[in-house]
């Protein structure tokens, strides 16, 4: 017999995919200007995507420009700072998305809004 013993341990079984929270972090190079380098603080961290807004792809000046708008359900205790990169990996495919508010906290999970990251390198 299968025993849950909170409401998160339901929500974390429908935790598809798993990501790695990037974050920039500020130096000083050798000329003395402040740049910044991407670092991956958190890795693996289980996870799943919901596609919010779907939307189709605009015409730019050489390429079309993809928008898409998401939602990361990961776990209460994970800590994500606005700007962040989070590197998603979902039903075999690789996202790159940027956090772009504050998350909504749950008591078995938290919801964070995201809007697809077309430049990441």
């Amino acid at each position: 017999m299968l025993v849950i013993k909170d409401i998160s341990e339901i929500i974390q079984r429908l935790f598809t995919g798993v990501c790695d929270i990037i974050e920039y972090t500020e130096y000083i190079d050798d000329f003395g200007i402040t740049q910044l380098d991407k670092k991956v603080v958190l890795s693996d961290i289980p996870c799943r995507v919901s596609f919010s807004k779907i939307k189709p792809a605009r015409k730019g000046k050489a390429t079309d420009h993809i928008t898409q708008d998401a939602t990361l359900f990961i776990s209460k205790d994970i800590q994500i700072k606005n700007g962040s990169i989070i590197k998603i990996t979902q039903n075999q495919k690789v996202y790159f998305y940027q956090k772009t508010g504050e998350s909504a906290d749950y008591t078995s999970h938290k919801e964070i809004a995201m809007v697809l990251k077309n430049d990441y390198v």
